[in-house]
């Protein structure tokens, strides 16, 4: 049991790691600072894979654990609150990473947008017309560019 409450509290040092560095990647996103919002990504990688591996020892523990059926004692039963509260405080910060992790998803999905909005303008794309004549079909529509005129 005191490796499986060890690897608990590894597991929330780390989650609350990967909180601190998504209020990071939200301010780099918001700033549009690309290098450092790279780095932060970098570091958030290595800190899941370490988190995915304690997850690994985690799960064969337990199921090592539950095929040798332990005799339960007074003294593993305080273990075993300990246990919850530690995975009781590991999901409410998986839950606030999850939702830091939505935000920052929709900003930088917003942060794609324009950047492919601009390259859009600086490449003149073309663009159909919204609305074609009643009979007519969409190929034979005229394109249009983006503006009609460079400035």
């Amino acid at each position: 049991m005191t490796e499986l409450i060890i690897m608990l509290k590894a597991q929330i040092t780390l989650g609350r790691q990967l909180l601190s560095f998504g209020d990071l990647q939200k301010q780099y996103l918001l700033a549009g600072d690309a290098q450092n919002s790279a780095d932060v990504t970098m570091k958030t990688e290595q800190i899941i894979n370490q988190f995915s591996l304690l997850e690994r020892k985690k799960q064969k523990l337990l199921q090592d654990h539950s095929e040798n059926t332990i005799n339960v004692n007074q003294n593993s039963m305080t273990s075993e609150d300990t246990v919850s509260q530690l995975e009781q405080r590991l999901r409410m910060i998986v839950l606030e990473l999850k939702e830091k992790n939505a935000k920052n998803s929709s900003l930088l999905h917003k942060t794609i947008e324009f950047i492919n909005f601009n390259i859009n303008i600086i490449s003149q794309t073309v663009a159909d017309t919204t609305y074609a004549p009643k009979g007519a079909s969409s190929a034979a529509v005229c394109k249009k560019k983006m503006f009609d005129q460079i400035i």
